[in-house]
């Protein structure tokens, strides 16, 4: 069976969503090596690595996600998050300004900033 890419990053959206991690990193990756520039599959595979407690690996996803998207500020929160994880705080600091710099604004962009002032 043919899938078309966004009917296989649906079916990883629905296996992620079901707890199915490794099928779903495993069609992240695969949609990813056809379109390695969608935000939405990027972010979620960082979200699957954080899950498993690759905060390092997790970084780069959302880092792409935020490259090919970056007003969702669901993404800029998870990459900044995780990079608190990390202990990386001024770079944590240095993202959260330059997503406001790039317009992001919300109570959770505001209260981040805050916090790592």
């Amino acid at each position: 069976m043919d899938l078309t890419i966004k009917q296989l990053f649906q079916i990883a959206i629905t296996s992620h969503k079901e707890g199915k991690l490794q099928e779903a990193e495993r069609l992240y990756e695969t949609g990813l090596g056809v379109d390695p520039k969608h935000s939405d599959a990027n972010h979620n595979l960082g979200i699957i690595f954080v899950s498993h407690g690759d905060h390092t690996k997790a970084v780069q996803y959302f880092r792409k996600a935020i490259e090919n998207n970056f007003s969702q500020e669901e993404y800029w929160l998870s990459y900044i998050n995780t990079l608190i994880k990390l202990g990386k705080i001024l770079e944590a600091r240095e993202a959260i300004y330059s997503a406001i710099e790039d317009g992001l604004k919300g109570d959770k962009v505001e209260s981040l900033a805050k916090q790592l002032h």
